[in-house]
């Protein structure tokens, strides 16, 4: 329909009437939508914008409101993720740590996930070690280095609360007792395999093991 025509009020009750059958082709024409053969007999000219014919815009402009209340909502339904992938995803980013809880002696220790910066740095760490002769030696320091970044929280409390720094850390897991270093790095393993599911932890810690020697 031309631009100009639809600054006529017939026109723009016509074209009420085309889009509403067009977006309830099963559903009658509304009274208000309706075209009255005196008007039509009358012209475009003659025919005034009376109480039917605003009634008429007003309906037509409640029926878009209500297509793009809907469009929004399909859209926004589409970007909501699913909270497990959108954990999964924040895991990924390293925004969002995934943890998992060990308790040992009625004290509960909470492991958290170790971001790609944090295992570099464990590498490097490792690496430049002097002293790391044998691969018992370097699996050994990975352990305690691995648990530097993902030992997280004691009964609920954060770590960082009582240890002030990543050498007060170091320190304090090298002083735990090898068993419970064992039971904590086990933990860690158990949850590092549950996000890496396809990648074993012989092939992981073997590759690990293996830049060290590089």
């Amino acid at each position: 329909m031309n631009p100009k025509e639809m600054t006529k009020p017939i026109a723009r009750l016509r074209a009420a009437a085309e889009a509403h059958k067009a977006m309830h082709p099963n559903q009658p024409l509304p009274s208000v939508l309706r075209v009255s053969d005196e008007s039509e007999s009358q012209g475009e000219d003659s025919f005034e914008m009376d109480d039917d014919a605003f009634e008429a815009e007003n309906f037509l402009e409640q029926q878009n409101i209500q297509r793009l209340q809907k469009q929004n909502a399909q859209k926004q339904a589409k970007r909501t993720l699913d909270p497990k992938v959108k954990n999964s995803f924040l895991a990924l980013l390293g925004l969002k740590r995934q943890t998992e809880d060990v308790e040992v002696g009625g004290v509960k220790y909470t492991l958290q996930s170790i971001t790609n910066k944090e295992l570099t740095q464990i590498l490097n760490t490792v690496k430049s070690s002097a002293d790391l002769t044998s691969q018992a030696l370097i699996a050994n320091a990975m352990k305690v280095e691995y648990l530097v970044y993902a030992w997280c929280g004691v009964d609920g409390k954060d770590v960082d609360d009582f240890i002030s720094s990543i050498e007060e850390k170091r320190d304090a897991i090298e002083n735990m007792d090898a068993e419970m270093t064992d039971i904590l790095y086990e933990t860690f393993v158990s949850l590092r395999d549950k996000l890496r599911s396809t990648v074993s932890k012989e092939t992981f810690e073997g590759e690990a093991v293996s830049n060290l020697k590089k």
